[in-house]
């Protein structure tokens, strides 16, 4: 039950049952691995989520409290799409928010820099069917974008 606690899973409950083949405790033993599970997560991150923040490796942020709650759908229906998770204040970009579809201009790509600050956009394959081909981070489009006005300004003198 302490590794499940540490660790936020079950997995550490289903190894012990798979290596001892005793299955006669295995209702008492889930009870306080679930137990440890909920207590571990309502009071620290996992062990796993620690190890990834020393490191500095990227991770998932947190949703936010109105879509994690459902939006008044109650617990059982807090079903969140992407689409209710999409800044919408980026009209001109694209579909919204940090998100730039394949097919902007350059000048498009300019002004959604201009009028959004996120470090990282979102780039999907249109703005009808918002399905993610990945993601461009704002240096790199800021590299790119003066990369393409060197070339047009050698153009034209």
């Amino acid at each position: 039950a302490m590794a499940a606690g540490v660790t936020h899973t079950v997995s550490p409950a289903v190894i012990v049952f798979e290596l001892t083949g005793q299955t006669s405790y295995m209702l008492p033993t889930l009870t306080a691995v679930l137990i440890a599970v909920a207590v571990g997560g309502a009071f620290s991150p996992s062990v796993y989520d620690q190890m990834m923040t020393l490191a500095g490796l990227p991770s998932l942020r947190e949703l936010p409290a109105a879509a994690a709650a459902g939006k008044g759908r109650g617990a059982a229906a807090a079903v969140v799409t992407a689409e209710e998770l999409v800044d919408r204040s980026l009209d001109s970009a694209g579909p919204g928010g940090a998100v730039l579809t394949q097919s902007l201009s350059l000048l498009q790509v300019w002004a959604a820099l201009q009028e959004c600050t996120d470090v990282e956009f979102a780039v999907v394959d249109t703005a009808r069917r918002l399905t993610l081909v990945g993601a461009v981070q704002r240096g790199a489009l800021e590299a790119m974008l003066s990369d393409h006005l060197e070339v047009l300004l050698e153009g034209v003198s």
